[in-house]
């Protein structure tokens, strides 16, 4: 599922953006969140006809952020998504590249990456174009492991907290540009298994 929140900052003629990319979830689980609901649709833009071009998790991710399709940018599948992405250079022109370099946009991203970021495989690697990362590692740890700015650290927090630690980085970074346009990718993993829910 995607969203996109356009919030206008006092008087400034850029808008600033809180785009939420949640992860493998169907249409028909918004209807059982009248909340989520309200608050996207009256506040914000909800894609009605959004469509993937290969449905799966990485193929999507890499066409999100180059806006081609997987035949054009060939991560057509979940292995070594990560590393694939980098060492083809594609990470090099992103829309965060672009969103920053022509429009003067601050860049977050926070959330899920792709499949096969982790420590081993990107160590302190921040894609371009980012000014603020906080990129979960896909692992199945009991623990939120993650790439912080360029620092990955098993945080020692439970998974079943990871929506509000994630929640955190996404208001910290939202506070700390207040003055300035900004677009922010939020990407938790759920709903996506393993389902473990906050308490």
């Amino acid at each position: 599922g995607a969203a996109l929140f356009g919030c206008g900052a006092g008087g400034e003629a850029k808008p600033n953006f809180l785009f939420v990319m949640t992860d493998d979830m169907s249409k028909w689980m918004l209807e059982h969140m009248p909340i989520t609901r309200g608050r996207i649709g009256g506040q914000g833009l909800t894609f009605e006809n959004f469509y993937g071009a290969q449905p799966q998790c990485s193929p999507n991710r890499a066409t999100f952020l180059t806006g081609r399709y997987p035949h054009n940018h060939t991560v057509i599948d979940n292995g070594r998504a990560a590393i694939r992405f980098r060492e083809k250079r594609l990470d090099r022109d992103t829309f965060a590249t672009r969103l920053k370099s022509a429009a003067g946009y601050k860049m977050g991203f926070v959330g899920k990456y792709f499949n096969g970021y982790s420590r081993d495989s990107q160590n302190r690697y921040v894609p371009p174009g980012w000014d603020y990362w906080v990129g979960l590692g896909s692992d199945s740890s009991p623990t939120i492991g993650a790439n912080v700015n360029g620092r990955w650290s098993d945080t020692g927090i439970s998974v079943r907290q990871e929506a509000k630690w994630l929640a955190d980085h996404v208001d910290t970074f939202i506070r700390d540009n207040a003055g300035v346009p900004w677009f922010c990718f939020y990407g938790p993993r759920g709903p996506h298994g393993p389902y473990t829910p906050s308490p």
